[in-house]
Formats: C-alpha cells, sequence, structure tokens
C-alpha cells in the first residue's frame, strides 16, 4: 500500500487516517465536500445501516461509522483497494460493524437486498456513465426504504435530468469541479411488497 492517506473528520476515530493504494479513477472525496455531507445527515447517521457503492478509500464508510452508524457495507472491486480497506478495518478494529465486499457494484446490486440501507454514498467513477444504472439497481432490488437518503457525487457537465423522474433532491451543492446531491427516492417509484 502507498502512502496515500484520508483522514476522519469527525466523531469517535477523529484524525485517525486511512492508506489506500494508487490506483486509476480512485479520487477520495475532499474534506470539504466531505463536511458538507455529514453537516447534511447529522440528524440520520446514529445507528443507521450505511452502503458505500465504489468504497474506494472507503473514506465515507469510515466516517459514517466513527459518527455513529451501527452497520455499514463498503463494496469495491479492485483487490488491491479491498486489500487496503480490510487492513484500515483491522487496525480500526474488526468489531466496528464494518463488513468489506470484493464485488462489482453493479453485479452486488443485481441481488434482492435482504434488508434496506437507511443511507447510500454513491460515488462512481465519473468517466464510467455509472451513476443512473446504480441509482436503478438501488430501486429496483430493494435497497432503499422510503425514507432512505442517497448520496451521489458526479462532475460538473454530467447530464442528471433523469434523477429529476425518480428522485427528489434534498440538498445539492457545486464544490469546484465536482457536484454533489443528497437524494430520497420518491415514494410512487419504491417497490413495494
Amino acid at each position: 500500500m502507498s502512502n496515500q492517506t484520508v483522514r476522519i473528520i469527525g466523531g469517535k476515530w477523529r484524525g485517525k487516517k486511512i492508506g489506500f493504494p494508487e490506483v486509476a479513477g480512485l479520487r477520495p472525496t475532499p474534506d470539504r465536500v466531505k463536511e458538507t455531507l455529514f453537516n447534511w445527515l447529522m440528524h440520520n447517521i446514529a445507528d443507521s445501516r450505511c452502503l458505500d457503492l465504489f468504497a474506494g478509500s472507503g473514506s465515507l464508510g469510515f466516517e459514517a461509522c466513527s459518527r455513529g452508524a451501527k452497520a455499514v457495507v463498503l463494496v469495491e472491486q479492485q483487490p488491491k483497494v479491498v486489500q487496503a480497506l480490510k487492513q484500515t478495518l483491522g487496525a480500526f478494529g474488526v468489531d466496528a460493524g464494518i463488513t468489506v465486499v470484493n464485488a462489482s457494484a453493479l453485479l452486488w446490486l443485481k441481488q434482492n437486498a435482504s434488508a434496506a440501507f437507511d443511507v447510500v454514498f454513491l460515488d462512481p467513477p465519473f468517466q464510467e456513465g455509472l451513476l443512473m444504472p446504480t441509482l436503478k439497481l438501488l430501486q429496483e432490488h430493494r435497497w432503499l426504504h422510503a425514507k432512505s437518503l442517497v448520496y451521489v457525487e458526479y462532475a460538473v457537465g454530467t447530464d442528471v435530468a433523469e434523477i429529476k423522474m425518480c428522485w427528489e433532491v434534498v440538498k445539492h451543492k457545486k464544490m469546484g469541479a465536482v457536484e454533489c446531491a443528497l437524494l430520497k427516492p420518491l415514494a410512487m417509484i419504491l417497490f413495494t411488497d
């Protein structure tokens, strides 16, 4: 693992560092964006179930756990990155409530969920067109409930008009070359038993 690191900015692990390898497309969420996100989520993280798709450094998932999430699943495809996530988890304590899954996020989402997540972090590689397919799978395979929140990051200029047809945009902010939003599924789109 290289010496690239990000730090946790709040909660019980505040100041701890997360190491991650240099992998093409891996760009951890900057601290100021992370601070905005967790201000948005301050009343939603405690005792929540969180899913960090395209986990990369795991920064968002570890941050959520640091701030009181009861369970966090990190899904990452790159074996080298998964190894780094497991090393970080080992350093923080395996009883942290974090599970690391080595899988393609899209393939993993195609199974039907055994339980819905309260908060989903979705920050796919910008150039691969994965945002809309991932949002669709989250709804189709019951990964969400009516009050779930989905955080998305995407490059400025990305066509996100389709999002407004199926999602309520709860919060939105542009920060440099990145836009971020907090989404809530529209009730009419959710699948029911």
